[in-house]
């Protein structure tokens, strides 16, 4: 019974995870969770990032958006590189 819940909680491998359900994933204490979600969105409050949505799309917006940013410079860093 008790590894029939352990496999539950493991997302199934053809799922793919968003940056939110990553960070939440890794974090096993419920206390802890609540304490790091809440530090994110004070966080996100003070960049004043989506405030009108919810802590999840918060956070994969941000995700996301830091994924361009480091495209972005790799790409301008080639690029000065060969010229």
């Amino acid at each position: 019974m008790e590894i029939q819940q352990q496999q539950e909680q493991y997302p199934k491998e053809e799922e793919m995870m968003d940056a939110y359900s990553i960070f939440t994933y890794g974090i096993r204490s419920p206390l802890t969770r609540d304490y790091y979600l809440r530090r994110l969105k004070n966080f996100f409050n003070y960049i004043e990032l989506l405030p009108d949505k919810n802590i999840d799309e918060r956070c994969n917006y941000f995700a996301e958006k830091g994924k361009e940013s480091i495209n972005s410079y790799r790409n301008t860093r080639i690029r000065d590189w060969l010229l």
